[in-house]
């Protein structure tokens, strides 16, 4: 918990954080209806609301919220360990977690990843329990209840929902067959209500495209260095495991070796982090672009336990058994940052914009996903205008009174006979191209200042022409 509480205000809410904690200022009805529309299910939203009406919204209140959601996920983390291998897995599994950069930045980041990545390390833990204990009732019941918080958490939930089903069906005893198509039935059923929202938001997609560029070929490895930290950290998990394999395998033989890697537990992991990140990146590079570090934050929970469990098994017969879980501490620990930065200085930006919004200056910003970033940051009561009916509807209006406008390209600009014009610029052109926003102002008045602000902001200041 210390580690994820240091550093919790050092960078600013941007990104998506400002649509989350706009979003829940609404009553819980209105979230449902209108993230209905967006790329995630309401159920972090919703949490964050009744969050909001106990503990209230500063900075580091909201951002204390996912902050111990991440903090928790260690909890099943070692109860895995512990219950299906042992305490040097759990220890070992439990410290990589706790030192994984990816893990901090989005510990601090209020979205759903933390809530989604606790929810998953469960829906593990009970996964493995109901192969391992199939006739206990209560682990499946937990088990559904798991798969729904993923279900109405992220639409990534999917993946794991396949690859729980390719687990059972490798693993699970017979006798618990009819308990696992119970369960899946009764997932189903629970997520029906929100089954045809899913489907209307991926045949949009699929129509439109998403923002996340198609992934390299490269990424389905540099991923997983970045889910362990670095090259670094990957280059000691190889080690690791490769010398823990040769020493195991001189001692012990192949074949030893073999029948012990064929455990129900340890191959479930592998399947769990195999079949919910390598698909993911195909299906991103032949039809709907998703790879990303967010959307595959989740899958470093397997990964991570498989790392640990396969050190663990090639070096357990071993005089120095301690070798192999010390030498992956050591590379989380020398390649961690437990303060990663987020790269978005936009609290600064926001200042300056409203700094700059005096009488006869317009402003612009291009692309418009800025609006609620600024609102947050400068226009607190603009940004509390919220309308249950449509919910930007009152923060547009604020906007536009004072002047400060976000477009697409230039045939937004409605400049008339002003003074002076601002630009904020927060890398249009991966957004919106062919905006040709810039070059139309540059054509129509002169460049006054310019204000370049780590690390995708630029401010230009414009005068008329006349002047």
């Amino acid at each position: 918990m210390a580690v994820r509480l240091l550093n919790i205000n050092s960078t600013d809410i941007a990104g998506d954080e400002p649509f989350s904690i706009f979003m829940a200022q609404f009553d819980v009805g209105s979230i449902i209806k209108h993230l209905g529309k967006d790329n995630s299910p309401p159920v972090f939203e919703i949490l964050l609301n009744f969050y909001v009406l106990v503990f209230g919204n500063s900075d580091c209140t909201l951002r204390l919220l996912p902050t111990i959601l991440n903090a928790l996920i260690v909890v099943p983390i070692i109860f895995i360990g512990q219950k299906f291998f042992n305490r040097t897995v759990a220890i070992t599994a439990a410290l990589m977690f706790v030192l994984c950069i990816y893990q901090i930045r989005f510990a601090h980041e209020i979205r759903v990843y933390s809530l989604f990545s606790l929810a998953f390390a469960w829906n593990i833990f009970f996964l493995l329990s109901a192969i391992k204990k199939p006739n206990h009732f209560l682990v499946w019941i937990a088990l559904v209840l798991t798969n729904l918080l993923l279900l109405y958490s992220h639409y990534t939930s999917f993946y794991i929902l396949f690859a729980q089903v390719v687990c059972l069906g490798f693993f699970l005893p017979r006798v618990g067959r009819k308990f696992a198509l119970i369960s899946l039935l009764v997932t189903m059923v629970g997520y029906s209500p929100y089954m045809l929202v899913f489907l209307g938001r991926l045949g949009q997609v699929s129509g439109t495209g998403t923002w996340v560029p198609t992934p390299g070929w490269g990424e389905i490895y540099g991923n997983i260095n970045l889910l362990l930290n670095s090259k670094i950290a990957t280059l000691f998990v190889m080690i690791a495991i490769g010398l823990g394999a040769v020493l195991s395998a001189k001692k012990d033989g192949f074949k030893y070796l073999f029948e012990r890697v064929k455990t129900r537990s340890g191959m479930s992991l592998i399947i769990l982090f195999s079949l919910t990140y390598v698909p993911m990146f195909f299906v991103s590079v032949f039809f709907l672009p998703m790879f990303m570090d967010r959307y595959v934050l989740y899958t470093s929970i397997p990964l991570i336990l498989s790392i640990a469990w396969l050190t663990d098994l090639v070096w357990s017969r071993q005089k120095l058994s301690w070798i192999g879980p010390v030498l992956l501490v050591s590379g989380a620990l020398i390649t961690t940052n437990l303060n990663p930065p987020n790269h978005r200085n936009i609290k600064q930006v926001s200042l300056l914009i409203k700094q700059l919004n005096q009488p006869n200056t317009k402003i612009y910003v291009c692309p418009e996903m800025f609006k609620l970033g600024i609102a947050f940051h400068a226009y607190k009561q603009i940004f509390q205008s919220i309308d249950p009916a449509n919910p930007l509807a009152k923060l547009d209006s604020a906007f536009a009174s004072n002047e400060v406008h976000f477009i697409k390209s230039k045939n937004e600009l409605q400049l008339g006979d002003a003074e002076k014009v601002v630009y904020l610029d927060a890398a249009s052109e991966f957004v919106h191209p062919e905006n040709q926003v810039l070059g139309e102002l540059e054509s129509r008045f002169n460049l006054v200042e310019k204000h370049h602000i780590h690390e995708i902001f630029d401010v230009y200041i414009f005068s008329s022409a006349e002047e």
